[in-house]
């Protein structure tokens, strides 16, 4: 029988999916084509410990933490549930005990295993176990490596201090520089001295402030009597005032200035209006302003029209006789 086209597409589907899950929970560090056993363990603090971290023995993994939440009967303790490879037999007894596993901060379960447990005394898929939390340094050297670890630092940082010493003492310039901070260290210790000591004294002057702030509220409580009598004058002042219409008084004068002062100023932009027209050589005083040649011509005429003046005033006669047929020769007016 032939396999129909969409049948083969849907199976390998199926089987590259199942293999992604495969994949990933692999990856995880758990495989699902193998059976696992669950323990769980209760912890006071679980150090940010995640799912997805390894549990080990001795350095080896042999399974992944499932899960972490409180504990929903004591919000104060945190449940751990472990699922680890059923070919791992974990005797009774055992510890589960939360390890820091790098420098960055990376989080870890070790089982501390008992003796080996013997045939039926195992403990069941299920079964909680002992939880505890190691420290950073427990963590890094281990408990049995912790003294001789301390031992080795106490013994570094001796030799370290006994160096430092002997090169202040034969170096001249670092025991001068001992010296400056041992001086640095005291004139700090002075100036701190009488920091205190000015805010002890800023504390005297802070309360006699408040001592004279409470004497001018007692003054001011005195006064108020005068104060209130002062009021009621003004308030009686400003009553008269209001009766005797004297702001409608001074609201008219002050009208009537205002209508004045436009008046003054349509006045002064009609002046402003002919300056700027005879500035233009606008009308016959512009031309007069502004117009050189006119000014000397209309100056020729009126030399001229006063010459026929004085000469009139002087030979009326000449003027009188013009239809005569004597007629007298005209002579230059003498100054």
């Amino acid at each position: 029988m032939q396999i129909r086209r969409e049948t083969k597409i849907g199976i390998l589907t199926f089987v590259a999916i199942a293999v992604l899950i495969w994949g990933f929970e692999f990856l995880k560090g758990r495989n699902i084509l193998q059976t696992s056993q669950i323990f769980i363990a209760q912890y006071d603090n679980t150090d940010e410990l995640k799912k997805s971290n390894p549990i080990q023995v001795r350095g080896f993994q042999v399974g992944i933490v499932k899960d972490v939440y409180l504990n929903p009967e004591d919000l104060t303790k945190i449940i751990v549930e472990m699922d680890v490879r059923r070919d791992v037999k974990v005797p009774e007894g055992t510890i589960a005990e939360i390890n820091t596993t790098s420098m960055m901060g990376g989080r870890a379960i070790e089982l501390v295993f008992p003796p080996q447990c013997l045939t039926g005394n195992c403990p069941p898929s299920g079964k909680y176990l002992e939880g505890r939390t190691q420290g950073f340094l427990n963590s890094m050297v281990g408990t049995e490596n912790l003294d001789t670890y301390l031992s080795i630092l106490e013994t570094r940082l001796t030799q370290l201090t006994d160096t430092l010493i002997s090169k202040f003492t034969e170096n001249p310039s670092l025991e001068k520089s001992g010296k400056d901070v041992q001086s640095i260290l005291a004139n700090l210790n002075s100036v701190s001295g009488r920091i205190d000591r000015m805010l002890a004294a800023s504390s005297e002057s802070v309360e006699a402030t408040l001592a004279n702030a409470a004497s001018v509220t007692g003054n001011l409580k005195e006064s108020n009597e005068r104060i209130r009598e002062l009021i009621d004058n003004l308030a009686s002042l400003s009553k008269d005032l209001k009766d005797q219409n004297v702001v409608g008084n001074v609201n008219s004068t002050v009208d009537q200035l205002q209508g004045t002062l436009k008046e003054v100023n349509g006045a002064v932009d009609n002046l402003t209006t002919v300056l700027e027209k005879i500035n233009q050589s606008e009308g016959t005083l512009g031309l007069l302003v502004n117009d050189k040649a006119l000014y000397e011509q209309l100056n020729k005429t009126l030399t001229t029209v006063e010459s026929l003046a004085r000469d009139l005033r002087d030979n009326p006669k000449r003027y009188t006789t013009i239809l005569s047929k004597k007629s007298k020769p005209y002579e230059e007016p003498k100054e």
